[in-house]
């Protein structure tokens, strides 16, 4: 079964918030929470994040439950830093203050680094980055993998952009899910 959500703020989500993948997680563990206590126990998930969304399970990676088995990050953010100072550049700092104050300080844009979740990451995880991501750059995806401790491998596609890996290389794609599935599924 597959139980796919939107962040708020995208698709069919209301709010107009968005937090980089902050609150979004946290959501995201309630979800879990409520489809284990509606389906049992013994229920078994897989997180797979593409792009904000692939930020958003790794920064929840050091707090999921022992039922998610692993995570997916397909070309993930490694946070609000790494999307926004490059075409920010100086008004990063101001930009993080009028977020802070919008959100009424609940949260700061350097909460959404991924990497000191990584480092405590508690399920192995799959990378996926295409080498031609211009959006979330490849360099991205390799620190990502880099900062991980949980077993991690990493998928790369050559010619692929932002979100396409699956399109352009789809038999290594389900290679490498069939074997995260085999071993840790």
């Amino acid at each position: 079964d597959i139980f796919a959500i939107d962040h708020p703020a995208h698709g069919r989500s209301e709010g107009d918030l968005i937090s980089f993948g902050y609150f979004e997680g946290e959501a995201l563990l309630c979800w879990i929470q409520m489809l284990e206590i509606y389906f049992g126990e013994n229920t078994s998930f897989i997180l797979h994040g593409f792009s904000m969304g692939g930020g958003t399970v790794c920064l929840i990676s050091d707090r999921v439950p022992e039922s998610v088995k692993f995570i997916i990050d397909d070309c993930g953010t490694s946070g609000a830093e790494s999307a926004l100072r490059p075409q920010l550049g100086g008004l990063y700092m101001v930009f993080d203050i009028i977020n802070m104050i919008k959100n009424k300080f609940r949260y700061s844009l350097s909460m959404t680094n991924t990497k000191p979740h990584l480092l405590c990451a508690k399920c192995p995880i799959l990378f996926i980055h295409g080498e031609q991501d211009k959006l979330v750059p490849y360099s991205v995806g390799r620190d990502n993998y880099r900062a991980c401790t949980s077993y991690k491998e990493f998928l790369t596609v050559p010619d692929a952009a932002h979100m396409e890996s699956y399109y352009v290389a789809p038999e290594e794609y389900e290679k490498s899910l069939d074997s995260f599935l085999k071993f840790f599924g």
